[in-house]
This record gives structure tokens, C-alpha cells and sequence, in this order.
């Protein structure tokens, strides 16, 4: 499809709609621009251009380039909401409709989508809560990798659990309470690479599987952590996330554009930030005698994007027995 910016800002004069100008063509040859609803790029446009080329977008013949930001079938059914619901003129409503070779909204999927978009300004205002970190004290942390989900029962006596590596990767913490009491601690690590789309057709099971865990709870609180300012992102994740069938009081924490790294206490249910890297006990360092006592079983054994991890026992010693040794040698 081919369309002018001066048809494309005609057909959007008078709405909420706004175009977006953007000249790189020092850059990569082309001149850009852009479809935005309240800041949030709808589709982008490029055009070819040289040194020739006005600086003004008057004039120029843009190619759609893709839409929204991973120009996923989402996207695409996001900037026909958009349209539908922000162009009153019903002429050219139907004008831009054909002119990027869309078919229009159905009532039912309009019903939809304005669902959806209530569910998205509600998570929006949960996800401006920060989490409330407590002061680390240089423990050492049990380390859950990338793709990995993980849940423990409360303990006795203090230990702690989290990921790192995190952003665009998005920590993933859930604390539960059942009778007032700590019940269970869960972290996930949510890749950069891992889509919505895949999420839907492959993962969906494993996350719900790993909120199954804390359905019988009281309360239940989740964080979003990571230091990639990945907002839509984390709002599709707390989607997910979010219980459908529970009677517990949720409530959700989150920062996405700082820390790389966090832990949780299972004693205590506190979280902490910025977590040093020589403080996680990785693989070879894990004692498998305590993972088998502290963890629900399949915790570690399943990874929740990539199907299921094969589990070897380490000859490398424990962290324990790395101690006792440093120890004896002092």
C-alpha cells in the first residue's frame, strides 16, 4: 500500500490521531512517519528519500513499514480500534480503512477491544505502585534462570531466591499469604525474545500452571521488575499473570526501568533490589539435597517457555562445602 502524508492527515484532521514526522536520512536514506493515539506509535510509514527530498512531509508518499511496535497481529487489530473509535467522520473512517487494506471492526470485536482497553488502563494504574525493598545484606541468593519459574513454601529460617540479567528480560515475584501467614514465594524470568503470540499459542499453561500455585491463598502480591522500561510489555505479562479465579486480595508492585536484578526472602516475603552478581549461587553451586527439601516439585524441573529442563546431578561442590572448605584453609 501506498499512501501521501497530506490524504493520511486529512482523513485524520479533527481526531485524537496524530502524525509524526521524522527525517533519517543521514541515517538510513528514508524519511518516516508516524500513526500515534495518546503518544503510543499505531503503525509507522517510510518513504525513500535524498538530499532532494523536501524537509517538510508535505508532498511525500509513504509504504507502511509495520505496526505498533512488534507489528504482531495485536498491533494491527489495535490501530483498527483506534480508527474505528477515534474517527467520527464515517467517510473517512472507511477512507483510511481502505487505504491501509484493513477490514473494519465487527461490533463483537469492538466489545472486545474496549474490554481489553479497560483491563489495560486498570493494570496501568496498578503497575505505578513501586515495590517497597528492603536493605540486602550480601546472602546468598538462589538463582533462577532465564526461562525458568520457580515457587517455595515459606521457611523457618531465611533464604533467598531471584534472578538477574533482567532488562528487556522482566522479573516476575509473587508472594502469597494464607491466614495471615507467609505461604509460598514464586519468581519467573520472562525473556526479551518471548512474544505475546508465543505466549498465547505455547506458554499460556506453564504461567498459568505457575499462578496455580497461589490460587488458595489470602492475599497475593506481585511484582514486576526489570530495568528495560518495557511498559506494554509488562502489562501483558501482569494480563496473564493476573488470577481469574481467586477470591484472594491482589495486589501488584512494579519497576521496569531500573533495577537489573532481585530477590525475595522466603522467611519474611521482603523484596531487594540491585542484588550484587557474586551474591547468586548458579548451577554447579546448588545443593541438590536442598533444592529437593525447599522447592514444590516441579518448580525447577519445568521451564514455562521451553519446555522441560533436564536436571543433572553437579560434581562441582556446594556453596556450603565451598565455605567450609574457605574455612579450614584460613
Amino acid at each position: 500500500m501506498q499512501i501521501t502524508y497530506d490524504n493520511l492527515k486529512e482523513m485524520t484532521e479533527g481526531s485524537d490521531l496524530s502524525l509524526t514526522f521524522e527525517d533519517r536520512r543521514k541515517d538510513y536514506g528514508n524519511i518516516y512517519c508516524y500513526v500515534k493515539h495518546n503518544k503510543k506509535i499505531l503503525c509507522a510509514l517510510r518513504s525513500k528519500a535524498n538530499q532532494d527530498t523536501p524537509t517538510t512531509p508535505e508532498g511525500t508518499s509513504y509504504n507502511l513499514v509495520f505496526y505498533g511496535k512488534n507489528d504482531s497481529y495485536q498491533d494491527k487489530k489495535d490501530f483498527r480500534y483506534a480508527i474505528a473509535t477515534n474517527i467520527t467522520d464515517e467517510n473517512k473512517r472507511r477512507e483510511l480503512f481502505q487505504a491501509f487494506e484493513l477490514d473494519e471492526l465487527s461490533e463483537q470485536e469492538l466489545v472486545q477491544m474496549g474490554i481489553r482497553q479497560m483491563q489495560n488502563e486498570l493494570m496501568s494504574k496498578m503497575l505505578r505502585k513501586a515495590p517497597n525493598y528492603g536493605e540486602f545484606h550480601r546472602n546468598p541468593v538462589f538463582m533462577v534462570n532465564m526461562r525458568e519459574q520457580l515457587v517455595w513454601n515459606a521457611t523457618e529460617t531465611p533464604k533467598f531466591v531471584g534472578t538477574m540479567g533482567l532488562g528487556p528480560c522482566i522479573g516476575v515475584g509473587i508472594i502469597s499469604k494464607k491466614d495471615g501467614k507467609l505461604d509460598k514465594i514464586g519468581v519467573a524470568h520472562i525473556d526479551a525474545l518471548t512474544d505475546r503470540s508465543i505466549m498465547d499459542n505455547v506458554s499460556f499453561d506453564s504461567i498459568s500452571s505457575f499462578m496455580n500455585s497461589f490460587i488458595d491463598a489470602d492475599e497475593i502480591h506481585i511484582a514486576l521488575i526489570s530495568s528495560g522500561n518495557e511498559k506494554e510489555r509488562a502489562l501483558e505479562i501482569l494480563s496473564m499473570l493476573y488470577p481469574k479465579q481467586t477470591s484472594a486480595n491482589i495486589h501488584v508492585c512494579s519497576e521496569i526501568d531500573a533495577p537489573q536484578s532481585f530477590c525475595i526472602n522466603t522467611k519474611t516475603g521482603t523484596i531487594y533490589k540491585d542484588i550484587p552478581t557474586d551474591c547468586f549461587i548458579f548451577a554447579q553451586e546448588k545443593n541438590l539435597d536442598d533444592k529437593r527439601k525447599y522447592i514444590i516439585p516441579g518448580g525447577l524441573e519445568t521451564s514455562p517457555f521451553s519446555g522441560p529442563i533436564k536436571k543433572e546431578r553437579s560434581s562441582s561442590p556446594s556453596i556450603i562445602q565451598i565455605r567450609r572448605a574457605n574455612s579450614r584453609n584460613k
